[in-house]
């Protein structure tokens, strides 16, 4: 949209330096945005977790389900990525990290959490910093359990295959 088409032209909106109705404009783009956010965050296809300072602060259903931990826990602050985080994998997670400082994003890569129960959940995660300074950043996260189950399955049956020969 050029500001010719921005109601009220071209003065000023109430000290924020933009063209007037702008403001308006920007409010009901970011909405969307936050709308759209919401939409994908709770249809629960994939877990979808903000962390900040060290610990997850909103997480959705899918991505408790995948750590095993409950909305109370996420509210009490007991979901710390030092807790999910197996410790062969912390320097490539401090390295997700510092890849979020430094250019916002995480490409997507695998790695495994720690289930509450203790045992491991293979995962495909990548993000986007939402703030820097402190980081907070957006992570979507799929289980990879299943292909992985299948993974050992085939394996299994080739190894049965060359045996019975």
């Amino acid at each position: 949209m050029g500001l010719a088409a921005v109601p009220g032209g071209c003065g000023t909106d109430g000290g924020s330096g933009l063209p007037s109705g702008l403001n308006g404009v920007l409010a009901v783009e970011l909405a969307a945005a936050g709308d759209q956010y919401q939409t994908l965050f709770e249809a629960n296809v994939l877990g979808v977790a903000v962390a900040e300072e060290g610990r997850l602060v909103e997480a959705n259903d899918a991505c408790l389900e995948i750590l095993g931990y409950t909305r109370d826990d996420l509210t009490a602050g007991r979901i710390t990525l030092q807790a999910i985080t197996p410790p062969e994998w912390q320097s490539v997670t401090g390295h997700a990290m510092e890849q979020l400082r430094l250019t916002g994003t995480c490409p997507p890569f695998e790695k495994e959490l720690v289930h509450r129960d203790g045992h491991r959940v293979p995962i495909l995660i990548g993000g986007a910093a939402l703030a820097r300074d402190p980081l907070r950043w957006a992570s979507y996260v799929v289980d990879l359990s299943a292909r992985q189950r299948a993974e050992q399955e085939r394996a299994a049956l080739a190894a049965r295959e060359r045996a019975a020969r």
